[in-house]
Order: C-alpha cells, then structure tokens, then sequence
C-alpha cells in the first residue's frame, strides 16, 4: 500500500474511502460503453451475385476528426505456414504507420529486400506486387458504415470499397452533388449520399462478363432517406472506423515479424537480421501499449482474447475472392490459382462434399460451399490434422488444364479481417 493510501486511511473512516470510490451512474454507463467497444463486431457489406445493391451510406461520427464518409485504408493478407501442422493461415493487417505508430514493419522490409535483390527484375517484380501474388503491396481500399437496404435486419455494416469501387462511387456523387447544389441555390448543400437527412440510396448493380462491373447511380428521383434517431444514436455509439480498421496490436506485430521471417526464406534473402530492421521492430514494440496483453501464436486460442481464429472460414474466402474481382484479376491468375488452392484446402478441413473440378470457375465453388453449409445450418470445424498439401494429384491436374479448357470468370475482397470486406455477402 502507497504512503498516500496510507495517510488516507489514517484520516478517513472505512466508511468514507468506500463512499470516495462509489461509482456514479454516469461512471457506470461510460465504462460500460467503453468496454463494449472492445467486443463490438459489424458484419461486412460484401455483393456476391450479379444484380442490384441498395445500400444508405452513413456519415462519419461527429466524434471522428475526419468530415465524409469513408476512411482510407491500407490491409495486407498475411499467408503464414504454421510449421506444426504445415498448413497456412491468412491474417489481415493494417498499416501501422496508418494505425498512428512511427513506424511499419512491411515498408521497411520491402525497402531494404529491394535493396538487396536489386537487379533481379523476377524478385524485384515479386515483391513490389500485392498479397496474392506474393509480394508485399498493401492493398488500398476505402472502409465505411452502411445500411443493406435490402437487409435492414443486419444492422450497421462495415463496407470496405475496392479503390476502384470507390472511385466509380466518386464519379457518381460529384455531378449529382454540383446540381443539387444549384438547384437548391445553396453553396452548403450537404453530400447527398451520406448527409443524416438528405442522404439518397445508392444502387450498385454488378454486371458478369469478361471482367465483373460495378455501376453505380444515385437515385434522386425518389425520396431521400434521413437517419432516424435511433440509427443517429447507434452511429454516435459505434466506434469509430479507424479503431476498427486501422488497429494495430501485438498480435498483429507478431503475426508480422513471423510472416517476414518466412517470407526471407522465398527470397531467399536475410532481411531480417539487418540492422535497421531489427531497430524498426525494436521501435514499434516500444510504442504498443503496455496494457496490450495479446499476441501471435500458433496455438489456437493463444493470441489474445479477442482476435479472430487462424483457420480458414467461408467468409475469408468470399473475402478474398472479392479483393481479386475487384481489380479484375481472374481464375487463371496466379493469384486466382492461390484463392482455388486455400478453397480447396477449406473444401477438406471441413469435410464438404464438394468438387473441385476444372470446369468450376471460383465463383461456382464459393456458391457450392455456400448452399451446403446453408443445408448444414453451420460451419463445419476445421480437421486439426488436415494437411496444407490440398491439392490431390488429380485435382492439380485439374487446375494446370483449367486454363486451356474453360472460360473462367473474374476473381474477387477481408478483412479478415480476419476481418472482412467487399463482395459475397456473409451466410445469415
């Protein structure tokens, strides 16, 4: 006990330390919003079918520092080899420059790699390019909150908008913005996507063909939609998105450190023993907080309290496969290939009965996974003995013949975010 405590027990009654230390109605109420905010999770806008998407976009929080609606993003994959069980796992991961930190582990490793494979076009090529294919560019989208007009039952949602998507979103709103404005005389006229009482839906229709299409349009020919009090009150009390998407842990840096560990072996390179990266990883430990209790490991269950588990899921996956879609990167990519292999592998550790031929594109068997774990009413557990080696002889023959014997379609984003993203939308 401190000297002040002490002192304080001295001149103050039992009764009168306990009647200090009460806590207030008001007390109670903003710890206990404090502490939901921990365990709040928002399901992700993802558009998995070719037709037409009504969503309301939300404004930021008044508590948030930014005006708009959306927040830039900078997400990484992390496809780590566990070496205990020899199977991968997918962990997605901000910037943590983004995340408010000095420094971030990723830049500095691809700085100082490229430095040092410099002259060989091959490595160089491969690791300025982004996680699904192989490199280390981070992905740049754009997170915001929403409301599925069509499933107003799932409450708030988390859209993460491909940059592409976003941009075709930008092109819509300005023009419509600039009439708006002169039609009402007024230079103040708010966003009419995203303004509390003058927001209009959206309506996105995504097209199939050759390379999927976003179309968006603004419709301002029915009514406007304003917030109602209860969707203001729940958008005030909602974190606010950086603390969702740009949030850097010790889980996190340790899911990092282990990926560039591996990641030194394919490029068969020693980055991680170089000075100024041993510093960065130094300098970014010592500005986590203290009170960060979580960190990476292998053993499930064993990285902190609240992150998401290791093993694959079904909206990893439709996660993915929108990120590839979304940059109109295709079945037959490289990366296209990567997403059928980990599809393949989940298709196993689940035990579902579904085929993995080479006339389904990626899309098909997403589709097929997706109506037997609806038949299932739940998502099967992962096999902790299944092997990473997914691809039986027969199917690897299969995916090399794909692309001379079908006319694949594009590929699509995670979280994942662990944590989510855009495109196929969750199983309810």
């Amino acid at each position: 006990m401190s000297e002040v405590e002490e002192k304080d027990l001295e001149q103050k009654s039992l009764q009168q330390l306990f009647a200090d230390s009460q806590e207030t109605l008001e007390e109670a109420q903003a710890r206990k919003s404090a502490e939901e905010l921990t365990f709040t999770r928002f399901k992700n806008f993802i558009m998995d079918k070719a037709k037409t998407y009504r969503i309301r976009i939300l404004p930021l929080s008044p508590k948030d520092e930014r005006r708009g609606y959306e927040h830039p993003v900078r997400q990484k994959w992390l496809k780590i080899n566990n070496p205990d069980t020899g199977k991968d796992i997918n962990i997605k991961v901000c910037r943590a420059i983004d995340a408010g930190y000095s420094v971030d582990l990723i830049d500095t490793y691809k700085k100082l790699a490229l430095d040092a494979v410099k002259g060989d076009k091959d490595l160089e090529d491969k690791i300025k390019n982004g996680s699904f294919g192989g490199g280390l560019k981070y992905d740049y989208n754009h997170a915001m909150y929403i409301y599925d007009l069509d499933n107003m039952e799932e409450g708030m949602m988390i859209w993460e908008a491909s940059n592409g998507q976003w941009k075709g979103l930008e092109d819509q709103k300005d023009p419509v913005w600039k009439k708006l404005v002169e039609k009402n005389k007024n230079p103040k006229y708010p966003c009419p996507i995203s303004s509390f009482d003058k927001g209009y839906p959206v309506e996105i229709q995504k097209k199939k063909g050759p390379k999927t299409e976003y179309v968006f349009s603004i419709d301002i020919l029915g009514d406007s939609l304003p917030l109602d009090e209860k969707q203001l009150s729940d958008l005030v009390k909602a974190p606010l998105l950086t603390d969702i998407v740009k949030r850097y842990t010790k889980y996190h840096l340790g899911a990092t450190i282990e990926f560039l560990k591996q990641y030194d072996e394919t490029i068969g390179q020693n980055i991680m023993s170089n000075e100024e990266m041993v510093n960065a990883i130094e300098i970014l430990k010592g500005e986590l907080p203290a009170d960060d209790t979580s960190s990476f490991s292998f053993k499930k269950g064993d990285n902190g309290n609240d992150e998401p588990d290791d093993a694959i899921t079904y909206d990893k996956l439709s996660a993915m496969y929108d990120d590839l879609t979304g940059k109109g990167i295709t079945d037959k990519s490289d990366e296209g290939q990567n997403l059928r292999s980990l599809i393949a592998e989940y298709i196993k550790s689940r035990n579902l009965s579904v085929k993995v031929e080479r006339k389904k594109t990626n899309m098909t068997l997403l589709d097929e996974i997706e109506a037997e774990l609806e038949a299932l009413g739940e998502e099967p557990s992962a096999k902790t003995s299944q092997s990473t080696s997914v691809n039986s002889k027969e199917e690897k023959e299969d995916l090399q013949e794909e692309d001379n014997e079908s006319n694949e379609e594009d590929c699509p984003n995670q979280d994942a975010t662990a944590e989510p993203a855009v495109g196929r939308r969750k199983r309810k």
